[in-house]
């Protein structure tokens, strides 16, 4: 299967090698075929085949920078006014709904047949190395469930989204040991002891009402503990750093904690709110340990 005239083609994810050509237009699309050198991908986009917005045109690249794993880079897509090179480092990543990048992982490019040829691009570019290549195969041997928006954290600091009042944050932890699936649950204040973004433990589910506080969506970090009760340990918390959409329920419950930008993730504990914490050092917490440790100061 060839490209047609006036198919979407690129040549390098390379943003120092870009030319005119390598501008497509995915504007008002739904999953537009992207032709590269040894085959096609479907441009895609979150939720799945939600037609992109108008005025979505720029350039795909390769994103690495200095300090993160090699095996953590993605492929992005820089949106530009024109088909000008030049004009990429003006311009501004699309994003997903949620608030993140629009991204490809490189780890979700192996053992997929849809990305294999953005691999193979990269490879190509010289931006990943055949090294890399198989270290990123033996990360993801045995394991699955690696999309093109999964969320991948290796270092403290990095941006990850919620949704409230959505139960359950899922990503990926990627440490010197591997790569790990995690979930943390979270829930409403559903009776008196639990906040609004309190962890779940054990907690019935049909305790759940219509109570739903503020639905809305946020961009949360995870990050060192400066408190005075965590003083001495090594400790993490999590803190919002962005609402990207928040109101309050009809049904609002005046006991519920409301997400407030630049404040920590709280439950509402026997003596008050407390904030959701991770003592790394404790035992079963070793992952987040080595994500601890890896991240800069």
């Amino acid at each position: 299967m060839r490209p047609r005239t006036g198919s979407r083609i690129i040549r390098t994810l390379n943003p120092l090698q870009l030319t005119p050509s390598d501008f497509i237009d995915v504007s008002l699309k739904s999953r537009p075929t992207i032709w590269v050198p040894n085959g096609m991908y479907l441009f895609t986009n979150f939720p799945p085949r939600t037609p992109f917005p108008a005025r979505t045109h720029g350039f795909m690249y390769y994103h690495s920078p200095p300090g993160i794993p090699p095996a953590a880079g993605e492929v992005r897509f820089r949106l530009t006014p024109k088909n000008k090179p030049k004009l990429f480092d003006l311009g501004r990543d699309f994003q997903a709904r949620d608030g993140m990048p629009w991204r490809v992982p490189l780890l979700a490019m192996f053992g997929n047949d849809r990305r294999k040829h953005l691999l193979q691009l990269l490879l190509a570019d010289g931006l990943v190395t055949s090294v890399l290549a198989a270290e990123c195969a033996e990360i993801m041997n045995g394991c699955c469930g690696i999309f093109h928006q999964s969320r991948i954290l290796h270092s403290l600091g990095q941006l990850f989204p919620i949704d409230f009042p959505v139960w359950q944050c899922t990503f990926f932890l990627l440490t010197r040991s591997g790569l790990r699936w995690n979930k943390l649950d979270f829930r409403p204040i559903q009776s008196k002891g639990y906040s609004y973004c309190g962890e779940c433990i054990n907690h019935a589910a049909e305790a759940i009402t219509d109570r739903l506080g503020y639905p809305g969506s946020a961009l949360c970090r995870f990050e060192r503990s400066t408190l005075p009760e965590h003083q001495g340990t090594r400790t993490i918390v999590m803190r919002i750093i962005k609402t990207t959409s928040l109101a309050r329920s009809s049904n609002y419950d005046p006991g519920i904690v409301q997400p407030i930008e630049g404040q920590l993730v709280c439950y509402n504990g026997q003596t008050g709110h407390r904030p959701w914490s991770r003592n790394v050092d404790r035992l079963g917490h070793t992952w987040w340990k080595e994500l601890y440790e890896q991240s800069k100061e």
